[in-house]
C-alpha cells in the first residue's frame, strides 16, 4: 500500500478554504436545525465501523453525544436516521449552500485544492487502469458547482453522473450525460461522514462499479489531531459529521465491502494551524499540546504537521481502492 504526504512550511487552517463569515453563518444555520430536530439522547450498542461493543463517551455538542470506539478508535454521533433525514432536508440550510454567493466563494477559495484533487484522480487512474481518457465517472454527494464543472471538463470524463447532491436543485439540466451502466471511476469525497451505516453504503457503491474500477475516497478522521485535541470545539457538528472513522475502521469496512485498498494517506495540512488558533479550547490538563502550540515556531509546527501526515494522524484521509477483477 502506498503512502504520500506533502511538506508544508506554514500552518493554514480552514479559513483558507472558507471565509470565516460564511462558516459562522453555516454553523449558525446548522445549529438551529439541530436544535429543532434533537429530541432525546440515543443509546448505541456498537461501533458502526468494527461493530465492537467497547464504546465510551467522547464529547457532546449541541446536546448530541459523540461516542468513541475503544477498539478501532472511530468517533461517531449518537444520531438516528430520522434526525439525519430531517437535517438533510432543511430548506434553509440547503438554500444557503446552493446560493450563488456560497458557490462562488467556495470556487474562489477551493480552486487550488480542487486542482490538486483532479490531478490526484487523473494520475492514479492512469497508474492503475492504464488510461485516463473517456472513462465513465460516478460522483456521489458533491455539493460544489465549480468542482462538478472541473470534473466534467477532464479528459478522463467520457460520461458523468452526479448522485445524492443538493446541486440537483441548483442545476437539474446541467449535470451531465445519461447513465450508461456501471462506473469506471467513483468519486465519494467527504460524504461518508454523513452515513449511519457506512458498510451498507460502500456495498452499494461496489455494486455500481465495473470489475477493476477505482474508488476515490476522502473523509474527516476521528483519529485526527485537531479532533482529538479540540473535541467539541473542532469544526465538526451534528448532523453534518455523524461518522468519523479511524484508519483501522476504514480498513475493516473496505475489506468487508469487497474492496482492495491501493493507497491510504492523510495529506491534511490544517491540523496544527486549526489547533494553534484555538489554544484557549485545549483542555487545561493537556500540558504538552498547550506548550507546543504556545512555544513552537513556524518551523517546528510545520515539522509537527509533517509528522501527523506521515504517521496517519492528520484529520483528513484519502483512499484509492479498487473493485477486484472477476
Amino acid at each position: 500500500m502506498l503512502k504520500a504526504y506533502d511538506y508544508v512550511e506554514y500552518s493554514p487552517d480552514s479559513s483558507s478554504l472558507q471565509n470565516p463569515q460564511y462558516f459562522e453563518k453555516e454553523l449558525e444555520l446548522a445549529q438551529n436545525v439541530v436544535k429543532q430536530i434533537y429530541k432525546k439522547k440515543r443509546e448505541f450498542c456498537c461501533c458502526p465501523a468494527c461493530r465492537s461493543t467497547q464504546i465510551s463517551h467522547f464529547c457532546e455538542k449541541w446536546k448530541v453525544e459523540y461516542l468513541h470506539c475503544d477498539d478501532c478508535e472511530t468517533v461517531f454521533a449518537a444520531a438516528g436516521r430520522e434526525e439525519l433525514e430531517q437535517y438533510r432536508q432543511s430548506e434553509e440550510l440547503m438554500e444557503f449552500r446552493i446560493s450563488e454567493e456560497y458557490q462562488q466563494e467556495a470556487a474562489q477559495k477551493r480552486e487550488i485544492t480542487w486542482m490538486e484533487s483532479v490531478d490526484w484522480i487523473m494520475f492514479r487512474a492512469f497508474r492503475y487502469l492504464g488510461k485516463n481518457k473517456g472513462l465513465s465517472v460516478l460522483d456521489i454527494g458533491n455539493r460544489y458547482d465549480g468542482y462538478v464543472d472541473m470534473v466534467m471538463g477532464l479528459p478522463i470524463t467520457g460520461g458523468y453522473v452526479l448522485k445524492e447532491s443538493i446541486l440537483k436543485k441548483r442545476r437539474p439540466l446541467k449535470t451531465c450525460t445519461e447513465e450508461t451502466g456501471k462506473a469506471d471511476i467513483v468519486l465519494y469525497l467527504n460524504h461518508i461522514q454523513q452515513s449511519l451505516k457506512p458498510l451498507e453504503k460502500l456495498q452499494e457503491i461496489y455494486a455500481e462499479m465495473k470489475p477493476g474500477a477505482l474508488l476515490f475516497f476522502s473523509t474527516r478522521m476521528g483519529t485526527g489531531f485537531d479532533v482529538l485535541t479540540l473535541k467539541e470545539h473542532s469544526k465538526i457538528f451534528p448532523y453534518e459529521h455523524v461518522f468519523l472513522p479511524s484508519k483501522k475502521g476504514m480498513e475493516t469496512l473496505f475489506s468487508e465491502a469487497g474492496f482492495q485498498i491501493l493507497e491510504y494517506s492523510t495529506p491534511g495540512r490544517m491540523d496544527v494551524g486549526t489547533v494553534a488558533r484555538q489554544t484557549d479550547k485545549i483542555a487545561g490538563d493537556n500540558y504538552f499540546i498547550r506548550s507546543l502550540m504556545r512555544n513552537g515556531d513556524k518551523s517546528s509546527l510545520a515539522e509537527f504537521q509533517r509528522f501527523l501526515q506521515k504517521s496517519g494522524m492528520s484529520s483528513y484521509a484519502q483512499i484509492v481502492a479498487q473493485k477486484p477483477e472477476g
